[in-house]
């Protein structure tokens, strides 16, 4: 018996390439209309093509009557940065960002109307999308971008640790403030190092514990009228460990700072206060407008318990509103010592 001998059967490839080509059509026309970018084709956009939107700008009419069509910022734009076209431009609708101003007030709030009165300055706070310019917010012209642009003329800008100043935390940028730091005095193991003796020793001693001589700070004012340059912000620190077990391994901490502008010689004093671990506090000076410029925070100095301790002079120093005394250096027997005497002659 003779069996007829099938035909192989053919595969659909011309199907599947145009199954898949469609597929990658619709996925990439679908993945621009989500995204809003363009779909451009040799037809132009096609989801103009298909009427998938309208042309915004063909659409749109005019400024109306009595207003005045003026750019504003189309994004959040950083402190200290240089205004580019991009921050002038609405990617939504693809086109530049604007809204429309009344001519009273284009000309009496100084609003800017033209791109080249923009672009190219550098900003002088942070600013969020949707708002005009004006020649506040910008720093003078020449000032050149980035962190040195928020320092003020004459000043030098220090990155500081906020866990080593108190009282930092909170402070926003162009604040003004004052640092101080404070270091005890011990004034009693200063008096038992002198080597006092005689009849007035020990009452110069609680006397001086009476007044409170013994318990005393010496503060210094270190920094009259800084300014912040940078709102707190955290970074991340790569320190290195070694040990037996694990050997040598790389870890980051995070560190909380700064940048305060101070002037050049408080640069000095405030580094060797936080080196040798003083307790440095920030005072915050008053925003308002009325607050004096010239206005100074006062430094503060121990008073001497007894004279000749810490070489003033007799009439300089009292205790407990008692006359000054002077110490008197006494030879007897070859010894020598120091003898502590009221400073007028007068009986104890």
């Amino acid at each position: 018996m003779i069996t007829q001998m099938q035909r192989p059967r053919r595969r659909p490839i011309g199907t599947i390439f145009f199954l898949v080509l469609l597929a990658g059509v619709l996925g990439w026309a679908l993945f621009g209309i989500v995204t809003g970018r363009p779909l451009t084709t040799p037809f132009g956009d096609l989801r103009k093509v298909f009427a998938l939107e309208r042309d915004p700008q063909a659409a749109e009419s005019g400024p109306a009557e009595g207003t005045v069509r003026v750019l504003v910022s189309g994004r959040a734009i950083p402190a200290y940065r240089k205004i580019t076209r991009d921050d002038l431009w609405d990617r939504t609708r693809n086109r530049w960002a604007y809204t429309d101003v009344s001519d009273d007030m284009v000309e009496s709030a100084g609003i800017k109307v033209s791109a080249a009165d923009i672009v190219g300055r550098v900003l002088g706070h942070e600013k969020s999308p949707g708002y005009v310019f004006t020649e506040k917010d910008f720093l003078p012209k020449g000032t050149r971008p980035g962190l040195a642009a928020g320092v003020p003329a004459g000043k030098r800008a220090l990155r500081v640790d906020v866990d080593k100043v108190l009282g930092i935390v909170g402070l926003q940028p162009g604040d003004r403030f004052d640092i101080v730091a404070a270091v005890p005095v011990d004034n009693a193991q200063a008096m038992k190092n002198s080597g006092f003796s005689g009849l007035f020793a020990k009452q110069m001693e609680m006397q001086a514990r009476m007044d409170g001589a013994f318990k005393q700070a010496r503060v210094n004012v270190l920094v009259q009228g800084g300014v912040v340059v940078t709102p707190l912000e955290t970074r991340h620190v790569p320190i290195t460990s070694s040990s037996l077990t694990q050997g040598t391994t790389s870890r980051t901490i995070p560190v909380q700072e700064m940048v305060i502008a101070l002037e050049p010689d408080e640069v000095a004093p405030l580094m060797e206060a936080l080196s040798v671990e003083a307790q440095v506090t920030c005072l915050a000076r008053s925003g308002r407008p009325d607050d004096p410029l010239d206005s100074e925070t006062p430094s503060s100095v121990p008073r001497a318990p007894f004279s000749g301790a810490f070489g003033q002079s007799p009439q300089s120093s009292s205790v407990a509103g008692n006359p000054s005394v002077s110490v008197v250096e006494t030879i007897g027997g070859g010894k020598r010592e120091l003898v502590p005497v009221p400073s007028g002659g007068g009986a104890p």
